[in-house]
C-alpha cells in the first residue's frame, strides 16, 4: 500500500537510513505551513509495528528535531492522526462548522480543505491485540465511490475495526493497494486508483514510499522453510518430496521461428539447443541442490557426508533433456559424495505420462463446462476478454521488441491481438491456445529467459531501460497464459476435475503411495517434470511434518511489515 505524502513534507527512514526529514517548512510552493508529520508509523521490519502521536503539540522545528533524534530503524510520518488510544481525534481535525463552500475558498493544501473534502483515502491502523490494518478507500467516482473525509474515515475505522491507533496516509491519486494473486493480473492492484481518470485498476501513480507485507521466517530459519516457535519441539520431519520444474533453458523456438519474425533485434546466443537446459541453468540447479542438502542436514534427514543407498532417495525425471539434466545437477549439489541414479521410464525425448500435462478424459460435457469457466476469466467479453486482462503488459512487450521494425511488420499478419484468443481441450492432448496471447507468451518466455542469461539488463531488454516492475509485467504475460489453461475447476461435485486437476492426476497418483512402494526407509522423492506452476502448488510444501503422536502439521509462515522507499521516479522498491 502507498505510504507517505511527498518526501519534502515528511520523515522517511528505512532500515536505519533517513531519506527525508521534513526539509521544507511549507507544503510544496504553497504558503501553507507543513502539517503532514504530526504522527508516525514505526516498525522493526518484522512484526513489531506501532503508531504514535509524537508530533502532537510540536511546531515544525520541534517535530523535525524529534524525529531526527529517534533511534527507530523505520519511520514514516503522516497526518492526520485518526485514532489515538481509542480517542477518535480525526473527527476533530477539521472544524465541523466549516461548510463545503467555506472549505472551497481555502488554499488547496490547507489541512482543513485537504481533510474536510471527500477524496480517496489510505490509512494504517493497529488493534489492541496486535492486528495490523492497511485500508484504502476509493473515491472521485460520483455516484459510485466518492471517497471520505478524515472525519468519515475515522468513524468508519472506529465502527468496523475498533483499532487502538490509526493514522491517515497520503490519499487522492496516490491511494493504491496491491494484493498478490488478486485484482489486475499484471499489477495485482485491487482498488481503483484515479490518476488515469478511469474506473479501472490502471490508474496507479508513482509514489515515493510504500508499506509491504512479506513472509518472514524465524531468524534461526533464515533462508529455510518457515517454522513457528516451538515447532521442532513437537514435530519431526520423517520424509520429503521435492517437486520441481527444470531450471533455466533456452527458448522452445529456434532460428526461423516466430521469435525471429517479431523483432529485428538479435536474441541472446543461447548456450544450448532449443528447449534444453542452459549452462547457467546447470550452475543454478547445482546451487539449488546444495541448498536442499543444507536444509535436509538441518532437519536430520541427511548426514553431512551422506551416501544414501537402498532406495533412501529417489530421483525421478521426465524423459526430456532439460529435466534429466536438471535432476542430475540437483543430485550433484545435494549428494556430492553419492551417485544416485536419475530414473526415467520412457525413451529419451518423449513425454513420460506421469509428467505429461494432458487431459485424461474424453467428456464433452466436462470440456464444455471447463471452457465456460475459462471464458469467465475474460469477463463480459469471454474468450475475447482474456487478452484484454494483460493489455498493458502486451503493449509493453511490443514496445520492447520494437515490433514496428520487425521483419513481420511489412508483410506478415503477426500481432499481439487481444480479441482472438481461442482455447482447445482434447483428450490425450495438452490444453492449448491460439491467437495473439499465445504468440505473446512465446515472446514473454524468451525475454525472461534472456533477462536471466544476459548479464547486462539493457541488452536483455534490446536497449530499453526497464524497471523491475516492467520486467514483472513482461513475465505477467506468460504467467497469465499458464493460469488460464488449467483454470477451470471441472465437475462441481469434485468427482472429476477440470483441466488443472486432470493434468495433475498422474503425478499425484505416482507420488502419494511412494513410501509404500519403496519401503519405510524412504527419505526423499525428487521429481522433475513440466507441469504448469498452476498445478505444482498442490505439492509445493515439499515436506511432511509428523508429531510424536503421528499427527501431520501444516507449517504457516509468519508475516512481517516492511517499509519501502521507491527509487528516483518511484519505479522500484529501495531499502526496506
Amino acid at each position: 500500500m502507498n505510504a507517505c505524502y511527498e518526501s519534502t513534507s515528511v520523515v522517511m527512514r528505512t532500515d536505519g537510513t533517513t531519506w527525508s526529514c521534513m526539509p521544507y517548512n511549507t507544503v510544496f510552493t504553497s504558503p501553507v505551513p507543513n502539517w503532514k508529520s504530526e504522527a508516525a508509523v514505526y516498525g522493526d521490519g518484522r512484526r513489531d509495528v506501532r503508531i504514535s502521536f509524537d508530533g502532537k503539540g510540536k511546531d515544525i522545528a520541534q517535530q523535525r528535531a524529534f524525529y531526527a533524534s529517534s533511534t527507530e530503524a523505520n519511520i514514516f510520518t503522516s497526518a492526520p492522526m485518526l485514532i489515538d488510544d481509542y480517542d477518535p481525534v480525526g473527527e476533530r481535525f477539521v472544524d465541523p462548522s466549516l461548510t463545503r463552500e467555506d472549505l472551497g475558498k481555502l488554499e488547496y493544501e490547507d489541512p482543513s480543505r485537504h481533510q474536510g473534502v471527500r477524496h480517496p483515502r489510505s490509512a494504517v491502523a493497529r488493534t489492541d491485540d496486535g492486528h495490523l490494518i492497511l485500508l484504502v478507500v476509493d473515491g472521485r467516482r460520483p455516484g459510485v465511490s466518492e471517497g471520505m473525509t478524515a472525519r468519515e474515515l475515522t468513524h468508519f475505522l472506529a465502527e468496523w475495526f475498533h483499532p487502538r491507533y490509526a493514522l491517515n496516509m497520503d490519499g487522492g491519486g496516490s491511494s493504491t493497494l496491491c494484493v498478490r494473486g488478486e485484482g489486475d493480473p499484471a499489477t495485482h492492484i485491487v482498488n481503483y486508483p484515479t490518476d488515469n481518470k478511469r474506473y479501472d485498476h490502471a490508474g496507479e501513480r508513482k509514489v515515493s514510499s510504500h508499506f509491504y507485507i512479506v513472509e518472514l521466517p524465524d531468524p534461526a530459519d533464515r533462508g529455510f522453510p518457515c517454522r513457528p516457535a516451538g515447532f521442532r519441539d513437537r514435530y519431526t520431519l520423517s520424509e520429503a518430496v521435492v517437486l520441481s520444474r527444470h531450471n533455466i533453458r533456452s527458448p522452445l523456438s529456434g532460428p526461423g521461428s516466430v521469435l525471429s519474425r517479431i523483432t529485428a533485434h538479435e536474441w541472446f546466443p543461447w548456450t544450448s539447443a532449443p528447449g534444453e537446459l542452459s549452462r547457467k541453468g546447470a550452475v543454478l540447479e547445482t546451487q539449488m541442490g546444495e541448498f536442499f542438502r543444507q536444509w535436509m542436514q538441518r532437519e536430520g534427514l541427511l548426514d553431512a557426508d551422506a551416501q544414501p543407498s537402498g532406495g533412501e532417495v529417489r530421483i525421478y525425471a521426465n524423459s526430456l533433456q532439460r529435466t534429466i539434466a536438471t535432476a542430475r545437477h540437483f543430485s550433484a549439489g545435494m549428494l556430492p559424495l553419492s551417485n544416485v541414479e536419475v530414473e526415467r521410464h520412457c525413451a529419451l525425448g518423449t513425454m513420460d505420462p506421469v509428467f505429461f500435462p494432458r487431459l485424461t478424459r474424453d467428456d464433452e460435457a466436462l470440456k464444455a463446462r471447463s471452457l465456460e469457466q475459462i471464458a469467465a476469466l475474460g469477463g463480459p467479453e469471454g474468450m475475447k476478454g482474456l487478452g484484454e486482462k494483460v493489455s498493458a503488459p502486451l503493449s509493453l512487450l511490443a514496445r520492447v521488441l520494437d515490433m514496428q521494425d520487425a521483419p513481420a511488420a511489412a508483410h506478415d499478419t503477426l500481432s499481439f491481438r487481444r480479441d482472438d484468443v481461442d482455447v482447445f481441450l482434447k483428450a490425450g492432448a495438452e490444453p492449448s491456445m491460439t491467437g495473439g496471447l499465445k504468440m505473446a507468451t512465446l515472446a514473454s518466455d524468451a525475454l525472461i529467459l534472456q533477462y536471466y542469461e544476459e548479464p547486462d539488463p539493457g541488452k536483455a531488454a534490446f536497449g530499453h531501460d526497464l524497471s523491475r516492475g516492467e520486467w514483472e509485467q513482461i513475465a505477467a504475460v506468460k504467467d497469465w497464459y499458464q493460469d488460464v489453461l488449467p483454470a477451470a475447476a471441472g465437475d462441481p461435485a469434485g468427482r472429476v476435475g477440470g483441466p488443472g486437476t486432470q493434468v495433475f492426476f498422474p503425478l499425484r497418483t505416482r507420488l502419494e503411495p511412494a513410501e509404500r512402494t519403496v519401503g519405510p526407509g524412504l527419505r526423499a522423492v525428487c521429481a522433475w517434470g513440466r507441469h504448469r506452476e498452476g498445478n505444482a502448488h498442490r505439492l509445493q510444501a515439499g515436506h511432511r511434518q509428523v508429531d510424536r503422536r503421528g499427527r501431520e502439521a501444516v507449517c504457516r509462515p509468519e508475516p512481517g511489515l516492511c517499509f519501502g522507499r521507491s527509487a528516483p521516479g518511484g519505479a522500484e522498491p529501495g531499502p526496506g
